[in-house]
């Protein structure tokens, strides 16, 4: 695959990672507007991982590592946005969306598959993408089939699982009797547990065995992991020694998201610090985009009132599949012209001595175009490499054409 293809494609992943987060958001802040912050909090860390991986799958795809992350946390924000769009079709306004159940059953479910996705092949896969070494391939195995359990008892499983839904009996109709769905729920989360423990070891042998820039990028990873087993503690403790009634939901939810919020920054350093490529150009990019995405939501929203301002206006109508259309078209129209825009005032402003050299390479190219005398084109070239290099020295060297006979 064409590494502008694997480009495009780690980022229209991350893009639909947004759009799934800000879709959760809506039906989350609709559902329970008190604690939005929460929320707001657990997407901020859902991103953060799908950003880290769309880095590292754009620029370096053949590291797993990267595609792990970015689809790992696609599947979570999917799982956050049809399990809250669920829960408002069956809760906050029953029967305003259709298939509520379907969306609220899959949404719990896929969630947990990609936590344990992320749980068990991280630790495995962290720093290069590859297992220590090829004995290490039964802990792969075993966290596969782990997820196979996992997948299992969500699909066959009797009811929902989430706090919200306990009343929600399994929508594809050929559930499990409620003991062997609990019995393949324990064995689901012995072999997980055990799956975890296999990976997590993996990692200490290599910790053990790395050296270099290897072993501190792993020390990163120790770190976050040492951290999150400091509120993992927390939580479990706080979950045992408190009573039921006293447990706060949201305050569990935000000292998870917590204990997850360390992986992706242990990573991103492990990358930027010790250059498995460029820091400078992912700065670049991530300022082109974010600034580029603001501005494109802006123009598509504002686009959304015109137009429906406009038909409100004209024929009486509010709300029009026509809006939407269009302005997603306009969107589509702007994008490119908008990114060389961005691009331009970013380099101008924060690169600009990258942003003066690739002028005046333009210049030099049009200049050299029609020029035919060889002392001036010697002169324009070392020109354009004291301006754009500033060696200490320059000199220029013509090798003659070898039997030449005048």
């Amino acid at each position: 695959m064409r590494k502008q293809t694997v480009f495009l494609l780690a980022w229209m992943l991350w893009t639909v990672s947004l759009l799934c987060s800000l879709i959760a958001l809506y039906f989350q802040g609709a559902n329970d507007a008190t604690h939005f912050v929460t929320y707001v909090f657990g997407a901020l860390v859902n991103l953060s991982f799908a950003t880290v991986g769309a880095l590292i799958a754009s620029r370096r795809p053949e590291n797993r590592l990267g595609w792990l992350l970015l689809v790992g946390a696609l599947i979570v924000l999917l799982g956050d946005a049809t399990l809250e769009y669920g829960v408002y079709a069956i809760i906050t306004r029953p029967h305003s969306l259709p298939a509520g159940e379907w969306m609220a059953w899959y949404g719990f479910g896929v969630r947990g598959f990609a936590f344990a996705l992320i749980a068990t092949f991280l630790p495995l896969l962290f720093p290069n993408g590859h297992l220590p070494s090829p004995r290490w391939r039964w802990a792969a195995w075993l966290a596969a089939c782990s997820l196979l359990i996992f997948g299992l008892s969500s699909v066959f499983g009797a009811s929902s699982g989430d706090f919200r839904l306990p009343f929600l009996l399994n929508p594809l109709g050929i559930a499990l009797p409620p003991d062997v769905s609990d019995l393949l729920s324990a064995i689901n989360a012995l072999v997980l547990l055990a799956a975890v423990a296999a990976c997590g070891a993996a990692a200490v042998v290599r910790f053990r065995r790395a050296k270099g820039d290897e072993r501190q990028q792993l020390k990163w990873f120790a770190y976050a992991a040492v951290l999150a087993i400091g509120v993992l503690s927390g939580l479990v403790i706080a979950m045992i020694v408190l009573p039921e009634g006293a447990q706060d939901v949201a305050l569990g939810t935000f000292l998870f998201n917590l204990m997850l919020a360390g992986f992706p920054i242990a990573v991103g350093i492990a990358i930027f610090k010790y250059r498995l490529y460029d820091i400078d150009l992912i700065i670049r990019r991530t300022l082109v985009y974010t600034v580029l995405t603001a501005m494109l939501l802006v123009v598509y929203f504002a686009s959304v009132v015109l137009l429906q301002g406009m038909g409100r206006a004209l024929m009486g109508q509010s709300e029009s599949e026509l809006v939407t259309v269009v302005s997603t078209l306009l969107i589509a129209a702007l994008f490119v012209p908008l990114r060389q825009r961005v691009q331009r005032a970013i380099d101008r402003r924060f690169y600009r001595r990258k942003y003066d050299a690739a002028k005046a390479l333009e210049v030099f190219s049009m200049a050299v175009r029609d020029e035919v005398d060889l002392s001036q084109l010697r002169e324009h070239l070392l020109g354009v490499v004291n301006e754009t290099m500033q060696p200490a020295h320059v000199s220029l060297w013509l090798k003659r054409e070898s039997g030449r006979r005048n």
